[in-house]
């Protein structure tokens, strides 16, 4: 290989490696995170092919057979995937094991292709093997991607119904308790599925739902059907905001109300009043962007059934 290929090729390794570090999707939400996250298959999947190509042409690297190269290769390039993790935390941003996970699919996923397009002597058989291995990573890695535009077609799909309980795609845009298993599970009660949720102090005693559907022009009023499940009274906050919201109390909605021990409630809010809620300015009613269900209360037994929580 000559020098000027050879830093081309380390010059294109560069790049894709401050890519996956510094680069970011436009957007916001849940799915724009899904597609950021899978980002890493392709640019891993190019960084193990175009370590292939410069082990080929090392000289130690002749002594090896091909097994051991590709197997090298795979483990270097999701040993990058793993650093650039450890320098994202550095960097004040954030770290993920699953990032790792995509980078060790997408090594998997470039050394297949590599094998499969003839770049080492082989049996054709070992070549379907190949083909066969990097299907399944593709499979693996598109998984979250699809799963996540699936939560989307059926939340849109679902609405005016902000939030109910038949399908495991309804728990997508939960948060804080809610999202545990550990807090929260569906229970069958008699007005069909709802979310059983302890709020506990280490998931911030709240319910996120983060992204629904966020055009609440045309309706008049929101409706929160839910039961206190323990014995004990229970003070809850809803709490509403845009996407525009500054994270200051007086820039968002806020309602407060009481749930007796047992109580079942059928909780109205007008819809006008989350319009005016914030200070200086109306609420975008288009884009609508978080609701949260929280309490102040200290009692470790405080636990509540959301039924329901739907637009008229």
């Amino acid at each position: 290989m000559s020098k000027s290929r050879a830093y081309l090729l380390g010059a294109a390794l560069i790049s894709l490696v401050l890519t996956v570090v510094f680069g970011d999707l436009p957007g916001r939400g849940l799915f724009v995170g899904a597609l950021q996250n899978s980002a890493h298959v392709p640019a891993s999947g190019a960084i193990a092919a175009l370590l292939l190509v410069l082990c080929r042409h090392w000289p130690l690297s002749r002594k090896w057979t091909a097994l051991t190269r590709y197997v090298a290769v795979v483990l270097v390039t999701t040993t990058i995937g793993a650093a650039i993790e450890v320098i994202q935390g550095a960097l004040h941003r954030d770290m993920s094991l699953e990032d790792v996970f995509h980078d060790f699919l997408g090594a998997l996923i470039g050394a297949a292709v590599m094998h499969t397009c003839g770049w080492e002597p082989s049996s054709n058989r070992l070549r379907k093997t190949s083909l066969v291995l990097a299907c399944v990573a593709v499979l693996i890695a598109a998984f979250p991607v699809a799963w996540s535009a699936a939560a989307y077609i059926h939340r849109d799909r679902e609405f005016p119904f902000v939030l109910q309980f038949g399908s495991r795609l309804d728990r997508y845009f939960l948060y804080d308790c809610a999202a545990h298993s550990k807090f929260a599970k569906i229970e069958q009660m008699k007005s069909g599925s709802a979310l059983v949720v302890e709020l506990d102090p280490t998931c911030r005693k709240q319910i996120g739902v983060a992204e629904p559907y966020a055009d609440w022009r045309g309706y008049s009023r929101l409706k929160l059907e839910i039961t206190n499940t323990a014995n004990e009274p229970i003070p809850l906050t809803i709490r509403i905001e845009d996407i525009h919201h500054n994270q200051e109390y007086t820039d968002r909605f806020n309602q407060s109300f009481d749930l007796a021990g047992n109580e079942y409630k059928i909780l109205t809010i007008p819809l006008d009043a989350v319009r005016n809620a914030p200070a200086g300015r109306q609420m975008d009613m288009q884009h609508i962007y978080w609701i949260n269900l929280f309490t102040s209360l200290e009692h470790p037994t405080a636990r509540v059934a959301l039924h329901r929580m739907w637009l008229e």
